[in-house]
């Protein structure tokens, strides 16, 4: 679904540069956008990194990642050794940034799993609302993991209306994300999905059948 989503995004943005292209230089472009060069572009961030690495793999910024809470998750980021210093000191354990396997990110990352057991039995002591406010206090990135419904109902989503609510026949109305970037002047309008063959005959229609082709063609489908 990732690829997906990013190879429409390419496309768009490689019509969009052409069309550009064709009105300042005269010369439209040839596109020619894969699932496969889009999931490659997406990690292009990565290809640095593989070239340089060896030896088995590791953890990058370890602790980071999703942790149960006593009453639901919380991810936690970790960019510099401050954030995780900060982090230890939120979980009450200023203990762990002087503890030789914990003192680095590559010794975190070869004693993963040690660590792990440590943290996950912490974050479990408390709520998330707890965790959060501790966290952000001691200035770590981290928010809560919610669900869309919990995410449609954010006081700051729905501020800056970053969805749209779409009446669907046959299954109500129900919360969608908006493009983001697009302004709502200029959005194009938002419809509802077309049920399965809704659109069949007009479009054999405009591939040249003749009405009692396009009957018989459905008729068989049906």
């Amino acid at each position: 679904l990732i690829c997906d989503v990013a190879t429409g995004m390419y496309a768009y943005q490689s019509v969009a540069t052409a069309l550009y292209a064709r009105r300042d230089v005269g010369v439209g472009r040839w596109i020619d956008v894969s699932l496969m060069a889009s999931g490659a572009a997406f990690m292009g961030h990565r290809s640095p990194e593989a070239m340089l690495e060896s030896g088995p793999l590791m953890s990058p910024n370890v602790p980071a990642g999703g942790y149960q809470t006593r009453d639901g998750w919380v991810m936690v980021a970790l960019v510099t050794e401050a954030h995780f210093v900060h982090w230890c000191t939120a979980m009450q354990r200023p203990d762990l940034p002087s503890d030789p396997r914990f003192n680095s990110f590559p010794q975190r990352a070869k004693n993963e799993a040690a660590l792990l057991e440590i943290v996950r039995d912490t974050m479990q002591t408390e709520t998330s609302a707890v965790w959060l406010d501790r966290l952000r206090t001691a200035d770590v990135i981290c928010d809560p993991v919610t669900s869309l419904r919990d995410w449609y109902a954010d006081p700051h989503v729905q501020a800056i209306g970053a969805a749209s609510v779409l009446d669907q026949p046959g299954l109500g109305a129900f919360h969608v994300p908006r493009t983001p970037g697009a302004m709502a002047a200029t959005e194009a309008a938002l419809t509802p999905a077309p049920r399965a063959g809704q659109h069949s005959g007009a479009i054999l229609a405009e591939g040249g059948w003749s009405d009692d082709e396009i009957a018989a063609l459905l008729g068989d489908a049906a």
